[in-house]
């Protein structure tokens, strides 16, 4: 209740004593309420924490399996160009040049030689 003519304060129509009951009271319930908002915020972290962890895990998961993919991808890259090479050196040296500048397999050659 306000007082009306002093400075809009709230002023209790009540004795001392019961004033100090009413703000014992107060005092239980703020400290109550203090400690659940504590235990909910404490509560929430752990989830978070958790949550963050699980996500952290699944994150360097993926990791691993994008590297190892990545690492697969240019293993069969590097076979297939040595593949590449071999087959560019193996024909190479399977063809020659004929008397008119031609390039023809070896194998013909020998067989027109006899």
């Amino acid at each position: 209740m306000e007082n009306q003519y002093l400075d809009g304060r709230a002023v209790m129509q009540c004795g001392d004593e019961t004033a100090a009951e009413v703000d014992r009271e107060l005092r239980v319930l703020m400290k109550d309420c203090y400690k659940q908002a504590k235990a909910l915020l404490e509560e929430t972290q752990r989830k978070c924490e958790d949550q963050l962890a699980q996500t952290q895990s699944q994150c360097e998961q993926l990791q691993e399996t994008a590297r190892k993919a990545a690492d697969a991808y240019w293993e069969d890259a590097r076979q297939k160009i040595d593949e590449y090479h071999r087959a560019r050196v193996d024909l190479q040296q399977s063809l020659q040049m004929d008397e008119d500048g031609f390039t023809v397999p070896l194998q013909m050659l020998e067989n027109l030689g006899e």
